[in-house]
């Protein structure tokens, strides 16, 4: 009877033991291992914001300040041609009403180990002192962000001339869908997130086609035609689609290769075809998305110019 209690506690601490090493095993999986990082790819961009007390919140007349604005590049791409713009919107009071510029560039983002290092720059600009009548004023500044984006991004997939209904051939489907990773999304504040490949039998041989889902990043911000454009009524993203070795595709919705984006537009979907001709029994090559256009985005403060009274002895610099 004893052995039989023993032997039955020790079934039940085995079996004890493998559910606890089974649960490890899942949470592990949870976990990235060293040197990995979990990309997000989601269209992400360069954000600007104003740096903490540059400008205070409140501010006496007559005293020059300082507006500074921090900019970070989230994205993979290299932004090498940016400019940014601070303003206030008062007229009539001096201060901040000139529009200054300054121009700037940013690495992308860097894995480091499981981190990813992002790169900023803070732009600093000095203004005089505001000159009020009879009483206080309430300001906003207003920091302008317009940048670059240049990025090639797109899966590897296959064709083949095993065309049938049944999409039988498991090696290289005649449908496919490719998102997140998949894809090999470059982030940017426009990217490619989704592409729906299909080929067929075309007059020539083999068509290809493929549906293209591009999203623009949720930060408020939007296309614009050049770094200093006044924002005309159409903006247009310069887009180029090839299936390598094959040459480049039609795609609907592009003209003169450039594909009109609207401010309210989060999202395009456009399909693209070529006939490939015979591409034999399998053929593996990168669907080639080239981008490019310029991003603005747009931050504000608001803060408060106060009268300075007779009796009001302060003075100093911010």
């Amino acid at each position: 009877m004893f052995y039989f209690f023993m032997e039955k506690k020790n079934r039940g601490l085995i079996f004890s033991f493998i559910v606890l090493v089974i649960f490890g095993l899942l949470l592990g999986g949870c976990v990235p291992g060293d040197g990995v990082v979990d990309k997000n790819y989601n269209p992400v961009g360069v954000s600007a914001s104003f740096v903490a007390g540059s400008p205070p919140d409140v501010l006496k007349e007559e005293r020059t300040f300082a507006v500074s604005v921090r900019l970070e590049n989230g994205a993979d791409i290299n932004v090498k041609e940016g400019r940014v713009c601070v303003r206030g919107i008062s007229r009539g009071y001096g201060g901040f009403s000139d529009e200054q510029c300054a121009d700037f560039s940013l690495l992308p983002i860097v894995a480091e180990g499981k981190q990813v290092r992002k790169a900023y720059d803070i732009l600093r600009f000095q203004s005089d002192g505001y000159s009020l009548r009879e009483r206080n004023i309430d300001e906003t500044f207003v920091a302008k962000a317009t940048y670059l984006c240049e990025l090639i991004t797109g899966p590897q997939f296959c064709v083949s001339n095993r065309i049938t209904d049944e999409d039988s051939d498991i090696d290289c489907p005649r449908i496919e869908v490719f998102t997140g990773a998949k894809v090999s999304t470059t982030t940017a504040p426009i990217t490619l997130t989704k592409v729906e490949k299909e080929f067929y039998s075309g007059g020539d041989g083999v068509m290809l086609s493929a549906t293209l889902t591009l999203k623009k990043v949720n930060d408020g911000g939007y296309v614009v035609n050049s770094i200093d454009d006044k924002e005309t009524e159409k903006e247009y993203v310069d887009i180029q689609v090839s299936y390598a070795g094959y040459g480049d595709m039609r795609c609907d919705s592009v003209r003169n290769g450039k594909l009109e984006w609207n401010r309210n537009e989060n999202e395009k979907v456009i399909k693209c075809d070529i006939s490939l001709g015979d591409v034999g029994e399998r053929q593996s090559s990168s669907l080639d998305v080239r981008l490019r256009y310029y991003y603005r985005v747009k931050e504000q403060k608001s803060v408060k110019i106060e009268k300075v009274m007779e009796y009001d002895s302060g003075g100093g610099e911010f």
